[in-house]
């Protein structure tokens, strides 16, 4: 069993004497449901200005695995782009790098992916600047003069907003913290908050090549570049990330130590369990390190001519994807305007989300932890079930049976008034799960 560890921190040394050094720190724990097993990997070289955090997505068929090809496939890639490169070539050398990435993770990890958020800091003529570039929900952050600002877009279900329109609502999602927060959000936006864990790409998409987000930034002194998997930034608001970053000397130490406390209290509105690491970058320190290490699932290091990695210790990694304990890469389907989708049940539950946000899982009782149920397959609503005093909140699922659900015909659910009076039809025939829409007034989305 490996062990979630700490890493030794490493100071970039700058070859100009007017330019800041860099003081790279990293810290990975596994997630409390699953403490044997950690799917994030984080790395960081001072020596060539590389830091990264990938966090796997797969569960069992190989999460793990996956985030630590891509985290060297990206690390060999990156060490070859010289610290004076101009933007311009190590933007085009990040995006190639994650693009290898995504299509060795899929010809290794077939049925698995990563996602992953890449730095490499670079110094030109006087002046100290990082390029970044992510896939799916792994996110930079840079804090200056005390206000921290979100530099990634997450490719979530918010995407397909406006893009001011997207950012108003992700930060409108990063700022809840209690329930009172949570109840003040509209029908959409609560619809997005239970769906703030979907992710559109990924490394190893087998719809696809990824496509990378590049942004470049010009740095000042006292300048944090802080990378997250979602266990951080998931389980933790934007403002308590900020407090953290602004008041504490070992940031990455402490937004780990956090957000896993927070995931552990399931009173709590952000609580997840999942999968925690941050690997932060801090402008202008002062003393050098020989040290040069890539670390994740294991620490590694790196070969520095070849990039090739040997194992030097078991350690424990980092964090999570937004699918911390599912067997494949999540899909999302929208099935508005009357489409169908037919999906072969793989003993994991099929979500249906509908425009209030509301939930419903369809799977075998075992798997739905429903094993007191005559039936044995089911339609479920979690939360009315746990909160409703009736029996409510289930409807079984026979095979060969079409069900039509909505406002007219309840069944054991209750409703919003946005979800129409007939509003969808889940069947289940020989083996697949048939979920429609019926044409409704606002959709249905699908998650498998």
């Amino acid at each position: 069993m490996e062990e979630s560890g700490q890493f030794s921190p490493e100071i970039r040394v700058s070859r100009e004497p007017n330019l800041p050094n860099l003081r790279y720190t990293g810290k990975s724990e596994a997630s409390i449901s699953h403490p044997e097993r950690n799917e994030d990997a984080i790395g960081y070289n001072a020596q060539h200005g590389i830091a990264m955090v990938l966090d796997g997505v797969g569960g069992l068929h190989g999460g793990d695995r996956a985030s630590r090809v891509a985290r060297d496939i990206i690390a060999a890639q990156l060490k070859l782009i010289p610290i004076s490169s101009d933007p311009d070539t190590a933007k085009r050398g990040i995006g190639d790098a994650l693009v290898e990435a995504s299509t060795r993770v899929l010809a290794e990890v077939p049925g698995a992916g990563a996602t992953a958020v890449v730095a490499k800091f670079l110094e030109i003529k006087g002046e100290r600047r990082v390029i970044i570039g992510s896939v799916g929900d792994s996110r930079a952050y840079l804090l200056r003069g005390g206000v921290l600002r979100q530099i990634t877009e997450d490719d979530s279900t918010t995407a397909s907003l406006p893009l001011e329109e997207k950012r108003a609502l992700d930060q409108k999602l990063a700022s809840v913290e209690t329930p009172q927060d949570l109840a003040a959000l509209n029908q959409k936006e609560r619809g997005y908050w239970h769906t703030r864990n979907v992710i559109l790409e990924m490394l190893g998409n087998k719809n696809g090549t990824s496509r990378p987000h590049v942004y470049q930034i010009a740095l000042q002194k006292s300048d944090k570049i802080i990378l997250t998997t979602d266990g951080i930034h998931d389980n933790l608001s934007h403002r308590e990330m900020e407090r953290i970053a602004k008041e504490q000397p070992e940031v990455a130490e402490e937004l780990v130590k956090h957000a896993k406390a927070r995931s552990a209290d399931n009173r709590h509105t952000r609580h997840k369990p999942d999968d925690i690491s941050a690997v932060v970058v801090d402008v202008e320190q002062e003393k050098p390190s020989a040290a040069d290490r890539i670390e994740g699932n294991q620490v590694r290091k790196l070969d520095r001519i070849s990039g090739h990695a040997q194992p030097e210790q078991s350690v424990r990694p980092p964090e999570i994807n937004n699918s911390q304990s599912t067997e494949k890469p999540i899909q999302t389907y929208d099935l508005s305007g009357g489409k169908e989708v037919a999906i072969t049940y793989e003993g994991k539950p099929i979500k249906v989300i509908l425009p209030s946000g509301q939930v419903l899982e369809i799977g075998d009782r075992r798997i739905l932890n429903m094993n007191g149920s005559n039936v044995d397959f089911l339609i479920i609503d979690r939360k009315e079930l746990t909160t409703s005093k009736v029996q409510a909140g289930f409807k079984g699922l026979r095979e060969g049976e079409r069900v039509t659900l909505g406002r007219q015909n309840p069944g054991r659910f209750r409703f919003a008034d946005n979800v129409s009076r007939q509003h969808l039809e889940i069947g289940r025939e020989k083996g697949k799960i048939i979920i429609r829409d019926l044409n409704s007034k606002n959709g249905t989305k699908v998650e498998i």
